[in-house]
């Protein structure tokens, strides 16, 4: 089933071992044959153990090369033996004073002019040529320039060349959207940027054609002089785009989005998901919870709620609402939430601002500015431009912070963090116990199957439910695991990495604003164009 799967995956044609009589290493030399664009009908057979496949294989192409060299000796011979019969005594002592030489790889031929050449017929010249062997590639322009006597004496004249063999095309994908939307706003005169020009998402239709798989080209076969074939190979085929919302045509290779939504092609993950479009979120239209992506063309009212599997983009103002995206939240224009709004992603968020707000993400934070707001990132925090500042709340990032100013002149209590954050700290403890009480579990769980397995023969312990029990909490615990370690992994790598952290002032920092970096504090005066990391046990200032 495997070498079926890597079969279709890479659009080879597997009928031709998609056979129950092939083991699995014949399959995967017969397709891998396929994939090298050699013609496997000579060794698919199930008469070849998997190691003669392979042998069969890897000699395909030097034996296919012998076989048109003994095939075009063997019209070389006739042919001389045909020019023999027709040459009369004057013509062969004519040709014997033909000077003919061939390249040691046969791919050209050469004439020595001379001027006795010139009192030959084109058909006996042509006759010389082919007792030597040449009966492809023959230049007749060069010929003609021998016998009328303008080729350059006691030069060699190229008279023949071969043809060397031409890959054919690798497959290709045409896509009909694009497959890059930047989501990178517009940077304004005074350094910030504005969010309302930003592209966020590509939308295409139900039944829009949206990738045509181009499919690997045969390739061109070369010659010789001598008329020996030189085999090509056909073009690589790609691997099948995986990945969800759309269908395929019977043929595996027209892509066809099967819902109104976003499209994201992610390598090689092909991605539309469900975009729900909403002109406005209040207390009278409902709160909204999808699967998908959600897009609001207009305002968020306060005591409203948007939760969505993927994105959410809004295109008008927050205020105290609360936003939870599976993925990442764009904000067109900014958040007042009046102490009561609330915005939570794994991915990114970003805005025009945020004031008094919450704000959580498990990438990084854009915006251009933040008053008396709390911002927790994973990633980094950016407040771009002259207005970028961060006034009053706090602001944990564990990838550093980069902000024009912080604080203000009136010494409002700013307090930003960066490096490894508490809850960055709790939810680490949190998996490493989940973890190691699940591979408890596991091995629990797994010495009841092998006693199952050694006790009982297949069709007994089939039967039994507690041995379906037992193998049903294996399938959901490993599946559990597997959710569970990409995100440990991730995390490890965040805390490893935020010793490096640095926060960037570069503009003013006002007397009370307070730096930490790990553990370790720092009560700023007021001082401008700073940077701010940890070094050992202490912080360290130095000029931007």
């Amino acid at each position: 089933m495997r070498e079926i799967r890597l079969g279709l995956e890479r659009h080879l044609d597997v009928s031709s071992y998609a056979s129950r009589f092939f083991d699995a290493r014949q399959m995967q030399e017969i397709r891998t044959g396929l994939e090298e664009g050699i013609d496997v009908r000579e060794y698919a057979k199930f008469m070849y153990t998997a190691t003669d496949m392979k042998r069969i294989r890897e000699n395909a192409g030097r034996r296919t090369e012998q076989e048109a060299a003994e095939a075009a000796a063997k019209r070389q011979t006739q042919s001389m033996e045909q020019a023999e019969e027709l040459l009369s005594e004057g013509s062969r002592q004519q040709m014997e004073l033909v000077g003919i030489s061939v390249s040691s790889d046969e791919m050209e031929a050469y004439i020595i002019y001379d001027e006795k050449l010139t009192k030959m017929s084109r058909a006996d010249l042509i006759k010389a040529l082919r007792r030597k062997g040449i009966v492809k590639g023959i230049d007749e322009a060069a010929i003609t320039r021998i016998l009328s006597g303008e080729a350059e004496t006691d030069k060699p004249v190229l008279v023949a060349q071969g043809r060397p063999p031409v890959k054919g095309k690798d497959g290709w994908y045409e896509y009909f959207f694009r497959t890059e939307v930047a989501r990178t706003p517009k940077q304004l005169e005074d350094g910030s940027v504005d969010y309302q020009s930003v592209e966020w998402f590509e939308i295409v239709r139900e039944n829009q054609k949206v990738v045509e798989y181009h499919k690997a080209q045969d390739g061109v076969t070369g010659f010789t002089v001598k008329g020996t074939l030189l085999p090509a190979l056909k073009g690589k085929e790609l691997e099948i785009l995986r990945g969800s919302g759309y269908r395929l045509t019977d043929d595996g290779n027209v892509y066809i989005a099967a819902m109104d939504g976003r499209i994201e092609l992610r390598g090689t993950q092909l991605v539309i998901t469900r975009m729900f479009i909403f002109d406005e979120i209040t207390t009278a239209t409902g709160n909204v919870d999808v699967d998908g992506n959600a897009y609001v063309r207009g305002n968020v009212g306060s005591g409203t709620r948007i939760k969505a599997t993927g994105d959410v983009v809004i295109d008008g103002f927050i205020e105290g609402a609360v936003i939870e995206s599976g993925a990442n939240i764009f904000l067109r224009s900014g958040v007042n939430a009046s102490g009561l709004g609330y915005l939570r992603a794994e991915g990114d968020v970003a805005g025009s601002f945020f004031e008094a707000a919450t704000v959580w993400a498990g990438g990084d934070i854009r915006a251009n500015y933040s008053l008396d707001s709390e911002l927790h990132a994973k990633g980094r925090l950016r407040l771009s431009g002259e207005k970028g500042s961060v006034i009053g709340g706090r602001a944990d990032a564990a990838k550093g912070i980069a902000v024009y100013k912080a604080g203000n002149s009136a010494g409002v209590p700013t307090y930003l963090h960066f490096g490894v954050t508490d809850e960055m700290k709790r939810r680490a403890q949190d998996l490493e116990e989940k973890i190691a009480e699940i591979n408890h579990e596991l091995e629990v769980f797994r010495g009841a199957y092998a006693d199952f397995y050694m006790k009982y023969p297949a069709e007994v312990r089939n039967s039994m439910e507690l041995y379906i029990k037992v193998e049903r909490a294996i399938y959901t615990k490993e599946k559990e695991l597997a959710e569970l370690l990409p995100e440990q992994e991730k995390l490890a790598e965040i805390i490893k990495n935020a010793g490096d952290a640095v926060a960037v002032i570069r503009d003013t920092v006002y007397e009370g604003v307070q730096f930490e970096a790990n553990g370790v504090t720092w009560n700023a005066r007021t001082v401008s164009n700073i940077r701010v990391k940890r070094v050992k046990n202490r912080i360290a200032v130095y000029p931007n």
